[in-house]
C-alpha cells in the first residue's frame, strides 16, 4: 500500500467525491467543472462565465435538484438526485469552513453510530491486478494543474464502517454474538425523505423551545440547515437522496436521535453497554441484548423517540435473531458463493463446451432457487451474482489465460458468464451491478483485441447483441432508466464495427419518441450517434428537442433549475451539435450573464472553439476504462443503495 499526500487546502475537491450520486450516467462527471474551479482565476471567457454563473456573490434562494430513478427492488425503484452546481459549490464552501468541527461533533456519537466521517480523508491508492495491467492506481492524486488530478479524490472524509458488510465481517460484530443472546435489526422508514431539516437546530440545542426562539443563530447547523433547504426546492420536510452531504446532514440528526435514547434508557435504569446496546449505521440499527424485555424497551424508547423527530421505525422490516447472528440473507449468500466457486473450477478447466448452454440453463436456475429460498432479499441476491460473475470473469482474463492451450475456449467461458450476467440483470438491473458488466465488456474486447483468437469477430457480436438487448429492456419501466443509458452509450467501445439502427435507437426509449427528451437522454443519444450520418433524422429531432427547451429558459431557470443549467452548458460544449444551436445557446448567455463577448454569430467555427471546454461531459475525450475503474473504487469508499459483498 503506498501514499501520497494532498494539499488538504483544496476543499473544492469534494465536488469530485461528495456532492454526486454514485447512481450516474456513466458519461457524467464533475471533472469539467472541478478543472474551472481548479484555474479559476486563469483569464479567459470561460472562466469568466463559469464565474458570472457559479461564484457571483448572488445567492439563490432555492434549487431544483435534477431527479431520476434507478432500481431498487423488483416492486420498488429510488429516487436519486443532482443538487444544481450553485450547491455543489456552497457545499463545498461548507465543508471548508466546518469540516474539522464536523469531525469533533460526530466523533462524539461512535458509542452509537458505525458510520460517521471521523477525520479528512488522505490520499492512499493499491495496485490490484487489473489496475496494474494497464496502469491504473487506484485513488492516486496528482498535485499538478493536469485533468489526471480528477481522476480518483473517491472521498473527502474517511469512515470506520464504509459499507455495511464491513460491519458484518467485523471483529466487533463477533465479540457483540460473544456477548449477546439476541439480535433484533431493524430501520427508519423512508429516512432521507422524511427528515425535518429544522431539526438539526434541535440536535445542537438539546431543546426544541430554546430552538425556536433562537432560529436566528449563525450556527454551522443554521447554515447546513439552509443548505439542504436550497438543494431541494426550499422544502423542510426531506433531503434530497444521492449525495454524501444528505448522509451528513442525517448523521448529526440521528446521532442526536441516539443520544437521547441512552439518556432515556438511563432514566429507566437500563445500563447501555452492559444490559444491551444498540449499534447503527445510517439509518439501520442493530440492538443486542440478553433480555427479550430490554430489547422491547430499546425499541419501544427508539421508536418514540424518532417519533418525537418525524421519524418512524419501518415495520416492515423486522428481523430478530438468537445466536448464531446468521441472518437468512448470510445463509443465501454463503450457498450463492459456493455454486459460484464451484461453476468457476469447473468451467475454467482446458475442455470444450459443447453442452455451454445446458450449464449456463442450470447455473441460471440454481442461482434463482438461491435467490428465493430463506427469505433473503431476491433482487439483492442477483445484485450479488452479477458482481461475483464479473469479478471471477475479469480475474480469468488477467490470471488464468495462459492456463488455456486453446485460448478459443476463455473466450467462450467469459461469453458463457456474460450471457448468464445479462439475464441476472435483466432480472434485477442494480447500477453498480450493470457498471460491473460494462467493465467486463469493455475489458474483454480490449483482451479480444490483443490475442490471436480465431473467432474475435463471433465473440464482438456476442457482446453486441447483449448490450443492445439490455439497453431497451424494461424501456417503459422507470426501474431500469438509467441502466438503459448506459448500455447505449456502452456499445459505443464496440467503436464502428457493430451498430445500432435508427429503430433500434428509437425503441430503446418511450413511445413518445424523441419529442419529450429529457437531459441524461438527449446526453446519451448524442454522446453514441454523435456526428454519424446514418442518424441524421434522430440527430435533427433531438437538436428540435433542444431548440423547444432552449426557448423556454431564463437566467432565473438556469440560476436554479439543475435540469436547464446542465442541459445547457453541455450542449454549448458538445461539438457533435450544429454550429448554429450552439451560437444560439452563447448568445443567450451572453445576454444573461454579459461576458463581454460580441458578434457571436459572426465567429468562424474555429474562434468559436473557444467554447468547447467540457462541462460535465466529456465529449471527445473519454475513456471508458478510467471511468469504470474510478466507478469500483467509488463503490468501495462509499455507501451505495444496495446491500453488498466482495
Amino acid at each position: 500500500m503506498a501514499k501520497l499526500n494532498i494539499n488538504f487546502r483544496k476543499y473544492h475537491r469534494a465536488l469530485l467525491s461528495e456532492v454526486l450520486p454514485f447512481e450516474l450516467p456513466i458519461i457524467f462527471n464533475n471533472d469539467g467543472f472541478f478543472l474551472l474551479h481548479e484555474h479559476q482565476d486563469k483569464k479567459s471567457l470561460i472562466h469568466d462565465l463559469y464565474k458570472k454563473i457559479f461564484c457571483d456573490h448572488h445567492v439563490i434562494s432555492q434549487s431544483i435538484p435534477y431527479s431520476y430513478t434507478v432500481y431498487k427492488t423488483e416492486n420498488s425503484v429510488r429516487h436519486i438526485s443532482i443538487p444544481h452546481p450553485r450547491i455543489q459549490i456552497q457545499a463545498c464552501q461548507f465543508l471548508e469552513k466546518y469540516d474539522s468541527l464536523l469531525i469533533k461533533l460526530l466523533t462524539k456519537g461512535q458509542e452509537t453510530s458505525l458510520r460517521y466521517p471521523h477525520k479528512i480523508s488522505s490520499t492512499v491508492y493499491e495496485n490490484n491486478r487489473l489496475e496494474k495491467k494497464y496502469k491504473f492506481k487506484s485513488g492516486q492524486i496528482i498535485e499538478n494543474n493536469d485533468d489526471k488530478t480528477t481522476q480518483y479524490y473517491v472521498s473527502y472524509f474517511s469512515y470506520n464502517y464504509s459499507r455495511i458488510y464491513q460491519y458484518y465481517n467485523s471483529n466487533e460484530f463477533l465479540e457483540f454474538e460473544k456477548k449477546f443472546k439476541h439480535l433484533w435489526i431493524t430501520d427508519i422508514a423512508n429516512c432521507f425523505d422524511s427528515i425535518y431539516t429544522h431539526s438539526i437546530s434541535w440536535s445542537i440545542t438539546k431543546n426544541r423551545a430554546y430552538a425556536k426562539k433562537h432560529t436566528s443563530n449563525a450556527s454551522i447547523f443554521n447554515e447546513f440547515d439552509k443548505l439542504m433547504q436550497r438543494s431541494n426546492y426550499n422544502e423542510t420536510n426531506g433531503i434530497i437522496i444521492g449525495w454524501e452531504i444528505s448522509r451528513i446532514f442525517s448523521e448529526v440528526i440521528l446521532q442526536e436521535i441516539d443520544r437521547k435514547v441512552i439518556s432515556l434508557l438511563e432514566e429507566k435504569n437500563l445500563s447501555f453497554g452492559n444490559d444491551s446496546i444498540f449499534k447503527r449505521y445510517v439509518d439501520d440499527y442493530f440492538i443486542y441484548g440478553n433480555d427479550v424485555y430490554k430489547l422491547e424497551v430499546i425499541h419501544s424508547v427508539l421508536s418514540s423517540i424518532l417519533h418525537d423527530f418525524k421519524l418512524n421505525l419501518n415495520e416492515n422490516k423486522f428481523t430478530k435473531l438468537t445466536r448464531p447472528f446468521v441472518t437468512p440473507q448470510s445463509i443465501a449468500v454463503e450457498n450463492l458463493f459456493s455454486i459460484l466457486d464451484n461453476f468457476k473450477k469447473e468451467i475454467y478447466e482446458e475442455r470444450k463446451f459443447f453442452n455451454s448452454n445446458l450449464k449456463m440453463k442450470a447455473l441460471i436456475r440454481n442461482i434463482k432457487i438461491i435467490a428465493q429460498s430463506q427469505e433473503a432479499n431476491y433482487s439483492n441476491i442477483i445484485n450479488l451474482a452479477v458482481n461475483k460473475i464479473c469479478n471471477d470473469s475479469l480475474q480469468a482474463l488477467l490470471s488464468k489465460k495462459n492456463q488455456f492451450k486453446d485460448r478459443n475456449n476463455l473466450l467462450n467461458s467469459i461469453l458463457l458468464y456474460m450471457k448468464v450476467a445479462a439475464y441476472l440483470i435483466s432480472i434485477a438491473p442494480h447500477v453498480r451491478a450493470c457498471n460491473k458488466f460494462l467493465l467486463l465488456c469493455q475489458q474483454s474486447l480490449e483482451f479480444s483485441s490483443e490475442e490471436d483468437f480465431d473467432r474475435v469477430d463471433d465473440f464482438k457480436n456476442e457482446i453486441f447483441l447483449l448490450l443492445k438487448e439490455l439497453s431497451k429492456s424494461n424501456k417503459n419501466n422507470n426501474k431500469n432508466y438509467l441502466n438503459n443509458l448506459n448500455f447505449l452509450v456502452g456499445l459505443t467501445i464496440l467503436q464502428d464495427d457493430y451498430k445500432l439502427s435508427g429503430n433500434d435507437i428509437k425503441n430503446i426509449f418511450s413511445n413518445e419518441g424523441f419529442a419529450s427528451l429529457n437531459y441524461l437522454e438527449i446526453i446519451s443519444i448524442i454522446f453514441y450517434i454523435k456526428n454519424d450520418s446514418e442518424y441524421l433524422e434522430i440527430h435533427r429531432a433531438v437538436q428540435k428537442n433542444i431548440q423547444s427547451k432552449l426557448e423556454k429558459i431564463t437566467k432565473e431557470s438556469l440560476l436554479e433549475n439543475t435540469h436547464d443549467i446542465l442541459l445547457v452548458l453541455d450542449c454549448l460544449s458538445c461539438p457533435y451539435l450544429d454550429i448554429a444551436l450552439r451560437k444560439e445557446i452563447a448568445t443567450k448567455l451572453n445576454v444573461f450573464f454579459k461576458f463581454t463577448l460580441k458578434n457571436i454569430q459572426n465567429m468562424s467555427e474555429s474562434d468559436f472553439a473557444i467554447f468547447n471546454h467540457n462541462w460535465f461531459v466529456n465529449w471527445d475525450d473519454f475513456s471508458f476504462l478510467r471511468t469504470l475503474v474510478k466507478q469500483q473504487l467509488y463503490s468501495k469508499n462509499k455507501m451505495v443503495y444496495t446491500f453488498s459483498a466482495e
